[in-house]
Formats: C-alpha cells, sequence, structure tokens
C-alpha cells in the first residue's frame, strides 16, 4: 500500500492529520467543522482527527461525480478481503492477543482462541475505545 500511495503522489497525506492540513492550507474552522467534518463522520465515524488522506477521499465523495456500486460501497472491502484469503472477524470482540515464542499471534476473543501469523487492528477512532498495547513493538 505504501509504494502505491507513493506512486500517486498520496503518501504524505497519509502523515498528518486533516485537522493539522486543513489549517497549513488556509481552510476556515467554519467549514471545517460544518462541512467536511460532517463528511468524514459520514464516512469512517471520525472528526477531523484522521489522516488528511481520508478527509481528502470524504471531499471528493462530495462532488457531482460519485460513482457508486450498486448495494453499497462496503462490497469493495469485502471483495479485497475474499480474494486475499485472510480471515476476517467482523463485530468481535478481541480479548487478547498474544505472541508466542514461534511468532505466531494468538488471537482471543469470548468465541474462540486462534492463531495467525499476522493480525491487523482496523478500528474507528472514538473516545469510548479502548486499546492497550503491552510489552509489542508496533510499526506504521
Amino acid at each position: 500500500m505504501s509504494e502505491y500511495l507513493e506512486s500517486l503522489q498520496l503518501a504524505k497525506y497519509r502523515n498528518v492529520d486533516a485537522n493539522t492540513f486543513f489549517n497549513e492550507n488556509n481552510v476556515g474552522q467554519k467549514f471545517q467543522n460544518e462541512f467536511i467534518e460532517a463528511l468524514t463522520r459520514v464516512n469512517y465515524g471520525q472528526n477531523l482527527n484522521l489522516n488528511s488522506l481520508g478527509a481528502l477521499v470524504s471531499l471528493a465523495a462530495s462532488s457531482n461525480d460519485v460513482r457508486v456500486v450498486e448495494g453499497g460501497n462496503y462490497q469493495i472491502f469485502e471483495q479485497f478481503s475474499k480474494a486475499s484469503g485472510a480471515t476476517l472477524k467482523m463485530e468481535t470482540t478481541v480479548q487478547s492477543i498474544t505472541k508466542s515464542s514461534d511468532g505466531k499471534w494468538n488471537l482471543i476473543t469470548s468465541q474462540e482462541t486462534k492463531e495467525f501469523d499476522k493480525v491487523i487492528i482496523a478500528a474507528p477512532f472514538v473516545s469510548h475505545l479502548s486499546i492497550f498495547f503491552y510489552y509489542i513493538s508496533i510499526s506504521f
């Protein structure tokens, strides 16, 4: 993904939050709060603390020339997941993720414990969300 964003010259927008980006580009606070933030809340369930790439995508979707997938755009990401062969757990509360001595990840939910080579955590940034990382080196 990083290489793809680099090739499109979009990677720089991933590394700065939307609020900072729009302030640095002299976008009025009222417009940010009342228009752009409304779009980011609809698309991502987040305020302007998400990265500026996401906010710019939200703005692009506000034009008259918007394309949609019949039945919902979410199907795009479902198909990406299916094509990757990944195990996708939606609406699942994770109790813990631990790394075993062989480098595998043990994911424990209220329903099961499974072992994975890799784990991707995707969750909306909301104030009541609590994710704690202990003794794990994380790279982005």
